[in-house]
């Protein structure tokens, strides 16, 4: 395996699972040596320990349902010739299984928790950690590891191990990169934490309209993006977002400077004591003839954005897939929220057309037609009648 320049879907570092075949005798061993002494030293400096344990999580009706059989035929033989790791496999047996095991953990037995799943698993195991009230302190002592076996395997996109032997050749490695958290809440729901992103619109339709195509695997997101396009709307909305001064019209790479300085100066964490905005029917002193405008709340100033939307995605990482880069220019860790939306006033069903084409690249986000802003905080209220 080996970093390819311009492999991945952003045009950055990735790896590519090569095979060789040696002629001349001796040859073959003595690749193999050097790459067991790479590996080594790799283990060696960033593991900083003798022994790593890993927790393994197998969904076995993700995606697919290809989870068991990638994991025994592509990633268990590689950790199996890695002495230095022991995994401890547990499959998970129905919804909300992977929170239970994250609320009952004990962080001191492993250094990693590794999900063969697609993005669902590792999203309840995060939020199941998140419950505790020692959440900070395991989520600095535990790795986490995506092993793709879904049909989107965004983060695993994002980190260019798409392949789940290139994943497993780099869980060997031991190189950790951080990522950051959105907290979020939706009506009268339990508020939840998220790692990949927030849609609405028709990215959230063609999410939800594909959920019963499954079978279908990665095809099932082209066939719903074709068949709302097709039946094109709008959505009346209104948004309020709180800027940031992270870096925007970079982006993300695999030793990214951004990611490693964090959250620009002055805009850590924000706390339970944000004020939000108001809600619709308790807004004041507004122009109703703008569609955008500033309004200030607890000493802060928020922009608000009524419109019809196309679409919307407020991303923490640039992949929503491992073929839709949704976000070009989040980073894993830049303490900033990437909304992307487009309105109706600017979009017609050829231009949405042109927009799924360029989701792969992500070239879609630098048209004139796409909105592209980053936030620290944002709110969103639908005017749709329930259920649309």
């Amino acid at each position: 395996y080996f970093p390819v320049k311009g492999e991945d879907a952003k045009g950055g570092r990735c790896y590519r699972r090569v095979e060789l075949t040696f002629v001349e005798p001796g040859h073959a061993e003595t690749s193999a040596s050097i790459i067991s002494k790479w590996l080594e030293e790799d283990f060696t400096k960033h593991w900083e320990r003798e022994k790593v344990t890993i927790l393994v999580l197998i969904n076995p009706f993700g995606g697919s349902r290809q989870a068991v059989e990638i994991w025994n035929k592509q990633v268990a033989p590689l950790l199996a010739k890695q002495p230095r790791i022991t995994t401890e496999v547990v499959h998970t047996t129905h919804a909300g299984h992977a929170m239970e095991i994250a609320k009952a953990l004990d962080p001191e037995a492993y250094q990693v928790v590794a999900t063969v799943s697609g993005d669902g698993l590792p999203h309840e195991f995060v939020n199941g950690v998140m419950q505790r009230d020692d959440a900070d302190d395991v989520m600095r002592k535990l790795a986490l590891a995506f092993i793709p076996a879904g049909s989107g395997n965004g983060v695993a996109a994002e980190l260019g191990t798409i392949d789940p032997a290139v994943s497993a050749f780099c869980l060997c490695k031991g190189r950790r990169r951080p990522l950051d958290l959105m907290w979020t809440h939706q009506d009268e729901q339990d508020p939840q934490w998220c790692f990949l992103s927030v849609t609405w619109a028709i990215v959230a339709d063609v999410d939800l309209g594909s959920e019963g195509l499954r079978w279908m695997g990665p095809a099932r997101f082209t066939f719903a993006a074709v068949k709302r396009i097709v039946e094109f709307r709008e959505y009346d909305g209104i948004l309020h977002y709180l800027p940031s001064e992270a870096v925007k019209g970079v982006r993300c790479t695999s030793s990214c400077d951004i990611c490693k300085k964090g959250a620009p100066e002055g805009e850590g964490v924000l706390g339970d004591d944000l004020e939000w905005p108001p809600e619709l029917q308790k807004e004041e002193g507004l122009d109703p003839e703008k569609a955008e405008q500033e309004v200030q709340v607890g000493g802060r100033t928020w922009v608000r954005i009524r419109t019809k939307f196309i679409m919307f995605s407020a991303a923490n990482v640039s992949m929503l897939s491992f073929d839709a880069c949704m976000a070009p220019y989040a980073h894993c860790s830049d303490g900033a929220i990437d909304l992307v939306y487009t309105s109706g006033s600017e979009v017609s069903r050829a231009d949405m057309l042109t927009t799924f084409l360029e989701l792969e690249s992500g070239e879609f986000a630098d048209q004139p037609r796409v909105q592209y802003r980053k936030a620290r905080a944002f709110m969103l209220q639908s005017l749709e009648e329930r259920g649309r």
